[in-house]
């Protein structure tokens, strides 16, 4: 797979559990039962929730500091050593 497929695949996969997560949040929230104009706000601020959640964290590189840290198979190894023989 070319790597504009996987920057793209990965793009809209994390858009995708970013609306997700926030229209279930929603859902919890009011009970499974959103009220009607609550309804039409959340669709209205959706796209602009979606872009700061994904615009920041990219901007400053947040992901791939997190990813690097917690797990890199070779970091992780370490520390569960660390921790079980020490």
């Amino acid at each position: 797979m070319s790597r504009l497929k996987t920057r793209t695949s990965q793009f809209l996969i994390d858009i995708s559990v970013l609306m997700l997560a926030f229209v279930l949040a929603m859902l919890v929230r009011f009970d499974w039962s959103v009220p009607q104009g609550i309804f039409r706000q959340l669709v209205i601020v959706l796209p602009y929730v979606v872009l700061l959640q994904y615009a920041f964290p990219n901007h400053l590189s947040i992901f791939r500091l997190w990813f690097a840290k917690y797990f890199l198979f070779q970091n992780t190894m370490q520390h569960l050593l660390h921790y079980c023989f020490r």
